[in-house]
Order: C-alpha cells, then structure tokens, then sequence
C-alpha cells in the first residue's frame, strides 16, 4: 500500500504556570472518517497525574504506552495518545488531567490512508527515554506495514527541537516545551528511520516513538479494527 499522507497540526497555546485540569489546541482541525490523529500531551508538577484525551462525538482515544515521569527531576511528564476519527468534519483534541497541573502543553499531527488502506493499528512503542543532554533520541522504530512514526519530545524549557533529516515537524513547535515530528514511511522495513534531535543548551527531555501501520481490508467497528493491537 501506498504511504499515508499527512494533512494537519494542531497545537495548545504555550504552557503557564497555573495549574489547569485541561488543554486543548487553540483550532479546530478539518478530518475525514478514518484519519489517524495522534495527541502529545505535555505536563508538569508531581507525579501521580493521568491524562485522557477527547475530541469529537463517537472518536475515542487510547494512550501508546503509560504516562512517562522524569526520574531525573520528577516534575516533567508525557503522554502519547491516538484515535481514529469516527466521521468526516472537524474536531478539537483535548486532554485532561486527573489533577490540576501547570506549564500544559498539546500538540497533534493528523495523517490519512494511502490507497488500500482500511484503518490503522499500533506497529511498535518504544521505551521511553530522558536524558539532560543537547542530544534527543529513542529506540529505532520498526514497520510491518506501510504507515507512519511519530517522534514526540517534551522538555522542561522552552526550546527549540532540530529534528534529523526527514524528521518533519511544524513552524509552531518551535521554542516550545512540546514538540512532535513524523516519519512516513511507504513499505515494511523501509526506510528505517533514527528518531533524533538536538537543542542548543542541555535540558532535561522526554522521548518517545509511536509507529502506526495501515490495515487493509479488516472489518471495522467504525473506530478500531478488530485485530488492531492497542497499548494501554
């Protein structure tokens, strides 16, 4: 199958210090039924918080692997969500916390099925990293499918993220704490994409990769394929 195309960004407005229960990005997103929309979304304070996101009627989230907590300095936190729009129209990713926490911040990347496609299923997660370093990377993602990687990073400043060749990320994410690049990938294995970046002066950072495959002809429940592998 043909590669999926990418068709929107979202973003919240840049984080503040008071602490809210809920973020959402700053403009309605245009989708079609069917399109893969995935949701970083990026906190500080104590640890403990959990993070669901909603958007549109009928569309439901599920988090690519557990919320990361800094260990280096437990007070940055992330989390990787993604759905598929149930129908054509427009939606507003939002997230909410389980407790009010500050410096919120969301950014969303919307992609569509190449021919062939029937909808989408999670590929691999990779470990979380963190570091306090210029240097930003996770695991090297794998493919069984055509589909597409998303590389999210959540950091304690806000900085601006060079993202590697053929990473590619949005003029909004710039010198933010939250950014998000993507990697389209058009057959299984190939290309093999590194997830990596760098900032201009060490900060502490979170990482993680998510790599999504197009399903072709599984028989859906109108929002996940049956045999889609979810990670919770």
């Amino acid at each position: 199958m043909p590669a999926p195309t990418f068709i929107a960004e979202g973003h919240s407005n840049a984080g503040t210090g008071t602490a809210v229960t809920s973020t959402a990005v700053n403009a309605a997103i245009t989708v079609q039924a069917g399109d893969l929309v995935v949701v970083e979304s990026k906190w500080e304070g104590a640890n403990g918080a959990t993070c669901t996101v909603n958007s549109q009627s009928g569309t439901t989230y599920a988090n690519a692997g557990s919320v990361i907590d800094s260990a280096i300095n437990s007070d940055l936190h992330m989390q990787v969500s993604w759905g598929v729009a149930a129908a054509s129209g427009t939606l507003t990713p939002t997230n909410t916390l389980s407790a009010a926490r500050p410096w919120t911040e969301m950014r969303v990347r919307v992609f569509r099925l190449g021919t062939g496609g029937n909808s989408w299923s999670v590929d691999s997660v990779s470990a979380s990293n963190e570091a306090n370093s210029t240097t930003i990377s996770t695991t090297n993602p794998t493919a069984s499918a055509s589909g597409v990687s998303v590389f999210s990073v959540a950091l304690y400043a806000g900085l601006t993220v060079t993202f590697a060749t053929n990473w590619l990320s949005a003029v909004a994410d710039q010198a933010t704490s939250a950014a998000m690049s993507y990697y389209l990938l058009s057959a299984a294995g190939s290309p093999s994409p590194s997830p990596s970046g760098t900032i201009v002066s060490a900060n502490v950072w979170l990482a993680r990769t998510v790599t999504f495959v197009e399903v072709a002809g599984v028989v859906s429940d109108g929002n996940y394929p049956i045999r889609s592998e979810m990670y919770f």
